[in-house]
């Protein structure tokens, strides 16, 4: 129905593994601009992280996609605002969910498994599946009524979890008390009316939260004015990890002090690391986030006192 307002949420499996390119031209494009030779064989290859032609590939048939879209809003007539274009009333966002995957399997020229690089976040430290800043910071960016072009907000923190208010309140639409809303309506920051975060109690968000469990990072992590601290639970997992870390990100006007999180200052500040921590695990108490375990089933040297753990006997499933 064109009379009414629209809403698209166009996810794209680009980019993602397996790393791979469709289009020969393409390929042999970024080849030349990157100075490599043409893969004879895509199934076996070792390419390094910046040289990589068919990362390039991907990337460029992604701005094509998206580009197919604004040209769209550039030339369709908008139905309920004559003389005006689609893209005179809609927003734009682009973004992603999670920060560039830093290697992928593949095999190299003797057949033998490896890990290929695929992106660098530097000076950003990790990538995907890590809860370094290389991992959670994400591209983000915003065309839309009212937002300033060219503008650059790099001190206000925002994440995914502010979309769906966001998008709310372009829509003219307020949330009920019926929804505990996770997130903050940062559209007055999209249009450059602030440079904080409001939450509905009218108070500044000054915090964020981050909880990933799995095996890799193992960590739950807070955000605080330019400071982070980094819970780590993998135990016997990663024994040279600090169970704590404390990192001074940035200034309260966003410039950079430690955003490679080179220096662990949670020995040398025990007090905000304290506050911060207890912060933290406030957080995780009031969710009740679930915590990593040990396998009592693994395979290979079995985990002490394993034997005195249940196992499932049986299982049936009844409609």
């Amino acid at each position: 129905n064109k009379a009414k307002p629209f809403f698209l949420y166009y996810a794209t499996w680009l980019v993602h593994t397996p790393i791979y390119s469709r289009s020969k031209p393409l390929l042999e494009k970024y080849c030349q601009k990157l100075g490599v030779d043409f893969p004879a064989d895509p199934g076996e290859r070792t390419l390094e992280g910046q040289k990589h032609p068919y990362y390039c590939a991907m990337v460029e048939m992604l701005d094509h996609y998206v580009g197919q879209l604004v040209t769209f809003l550039e030339t369709t007539d908008d139905p309920r605002n004559p003389g005006h274009k689609l893209i005179d009333n809609t927003y734009v966002i682009l973004s992603s969910d999670n920060g560039g995957l830093l290697g992928s399997p593949v095999k190299d020229g003797e057949g033998k498994g490896i890990k290929e690089a695929i992106t660098d976040n530097r000076p950003l430290d990790g990538g995907k599946l890590t809860l370094e800043e290389g991992g959670i910071r994400i591209p983000f960016i915003v065309t839309g009524p009212g937002v300033p072009k060219g503008a650059l907000n790099a001190k206000t923190p925002v994440g995914l979890v502010d979309m769906f208010p966001t998008f709310m309140a372009m829509a003219g639409a307020k949330p009920g008390d019926h929804l505990d809303l996770d997130g903050c309506n940062v559209l007055p920051v999209l249009k450059g009316e602030s440079d904080k975060v409001v939450k509905t109690d009218g108070t500044t968000r000054d915090t964020l939260y981050f909880h990933f469990p799995s095996v890799q990072p193992t960590s739950s992590i807070i955000i605080k004015e330019g400071w982070k601290l980094r819970l780590y639970h993998g135990g016997s997992l990663d024994e040279k990890r600090p169970r704590l870390a404390l990192y001074h990100l940035y200034n309260p006007d966003g410039s950079p002090v430690d955003e490679s999180e080179t220096k662990n200052l949670a020995d040398e500040m025990p007090e905000k690391r304290d506050s911060m921590l207890a912060d933290l695990q406030a957080w995780m108490k009031k969710f009740n986030a679930e915590l990593p375990y040990k396998n009592a089933h693994k395979t290979g040297k079995p985990e002490p006192g394993s034997d005195r753990v249940p196992a499932v006997v049986s299982s049936k499933a009844d409609g």
